[in-house]
């Protein structure tokens, strides 16, 4: 269980044994510390997760002495994963999906505030990536009619899951199969046609625009910018555009302007290691053309599976919706986990063009959320929670007001809910309760055993209202 994404060090493991780990007191100590430092430094927590957690691919067993990639994927385990973040009450959810028929295995994750589960599926169904994306995306609906959101990084077969520790892991080796509907056949993808060349007026004006992006590049986006160079050049030979008996003395006019933003200690020259980036991202892009398509987003598919749609090399129009569809879907689909798929779809990070229209984005939801987040009353009462009396003094001293409660997880906002919805029946009332994540609701609503609208869109939501005024 060391790290499976470098090669010649992993192997397989049995599954008792991995979750006896998990149970265990072997990762307890670096489970409290990586805790505790995401309580003072997201970022740094990351970080350090990745360097001192082992990791484990539930989701089969991958080629020995090669690194565990979608393409390295030997044979199903049965298993299908699922993680969920930044759960409210992370104990509550557990406590639900515990319930669940199909689930074999679930524990909170490093950060505390999410879950591990494993999903039990037909090992037979599951021959490559492709037959486990279908299984994921039947995975990832059936959560959401149980009210939670996954983590659509799971998507891929090879997907690798840090351990931790948690005392009570649930187990239960004997889970049904879930049943999933049929797979649909999908062709073997022919491999991309290289077009021949055509001598055109614009040969000059496209090599440039590969040469321009290394030169527009800032210091801390070279690396990514030689990449896109190089895959950009791959393009422009594989669709006839430029001449591939000339890609030689291509390549050699990105080295050139990567010479001019070299700053290497030794001299003002490409490294080794940068040249390599450069032919690598041309060889991408040979292999990875496709025509120019016109291309809308598509309401009625997925984030996901519209970022698969997308033509290579992707047009700017496809990258900027998607980095709109992106921010309109954070936090309940982490915008991260958005652009990832969406730079793993186009072989390149995201360009500075496109990371500035993202950061311009981000800006304008944060600032529209705090705008309609803001409480413009000036003199809302405040009460000690957890006195005997909270409950009845909030409904006759705040009457006609908005309360937010703002304890963190695990404090015990759903008791006092249920201390207040109690003294509510008892006086012939009732009381709306809103959250910013589905599973909330649906996991509040069952605890107190009350009725729920958490799939009511926002046009149905008045006249919801007013049937329960009624």
């Amino acid at each position: 269980m060391l790290r499976v994404c470098t090669s010649n060090n992993h192997s397989n493991q049995p599954l008792d044994e991995v979750i006896g780990a998990i149970k265990s007191l072997k990762y307890k100590k670096v489970t409290q510390l990586l805790r505790d430092l995401r309580e003072k430094d997201e970022q740094a927590y990351k970080k350090q997760k990745a360097i001192a957690c082992e990791a484990v691919s539930f989701n089969g067993t991958f080629k020995l002495g090669q690194p565990v990639k979608n393409g390295t994927f030997e044979k199903s385990s049965g298993l299908l994963i699922v993680d969920l973040d930044h759960l409210e009450d992370v104990h509550l959810a557990k406590s639900d999906l515990i319930t669940k028929p199909n689930i074999v295995f679930c524990f909170i994750s490093p950060s505390g505030d999410g879950l591990k589960l494993g999903v039990r599926v037909d090992a037979s169904l599951i021959n490559n990536d492709a037959d486990f994306k279908q299984a994921y995306f039947q995975i990832e609906s059936i959560f959401k009619a149980w009210g939670y959101e996954t983590d659509p990084a799971c998507k891929d077969i090879s997907r690798k899951c840090f351990l931790c520790h948690d005392a009570d892991v649930f187990y239960n080796p004997d889970a049904d199969i879930c049943k999933l509907k049929p797979f649909q056949e999908i062709a073997p993808k022919a491999p991309p046609i290289r077009k021949e060349y055509t001598a055109n007026s614009n040969e000059g004006d496209y090599l440039q625009k590969c040469i321009n992006i290394i030169l527009s590049a800032e210091s801390r986006e070279r690396h990514v910018a030689r990449r896109n160079a190089g895959n950009a050049l791959g393009h422009y030979v594989a669709s006839g555009k430029l001449d591939v008996k000339n890609e030689d003395d291509y390549i050699n006019a990105l080295i050139t302007a990567s010479d001019q933003i070299a700053g290497n200690d030794d001299d003002d020259r490409t490294s080794e290691k940068e040249i390599k980036t450069i032919k690598s991202g041309y060889q991408y892009g040979l292999l990875h053309h496709s025509e120019q398509e016109a291309w809308e987003y598509d309401n009625d598919l997925t984030l996901l599976k519209n970022i698969e749609s997308i033509p290579l090399p992707a047009p700017d129009k496809a990258v900027y919706s998607i980095i709109a569809k992106a921010v309109q879907a954070h936090p309940i689909t982490s915008y991260k986990d958005t652009i990832t798929a969406l730079e793993d779809r186009m072989g390149c990070k995201l360009s500075g063009s496109h990371k500035s229209w993202l950061k311009k984005l981000l800006r304008e939801q944060d600032e529209a959320t705090r705008k309609y987040h803001t409480v413009t009353t000036d003199s809302l009462p405040e009460f000690d929670i957890n006195s005997y009396d909270a409950a009845k003094r909030m409904l006759s001293e705040g009457e006609g007001s908005i309360f937010v409660d703002m304890r963190p997880m695990g404090s015990g906002k759903t008791l006092f809910t249920a201390l207040l919805w109690k003294y509510l029946q008892m006086i012939n009332k009732t009381f709306g309760y809103i959250s910013h994540r589905a599973s909330i609701i649906t996991a509040t609503a069952n605890r107190l055993d009350i009725e729920h609208y958490n799939e009511v869109s926002p046009g149905e939501f008045v006249p919801v209202i007013g049937r329960l005024r009624e």
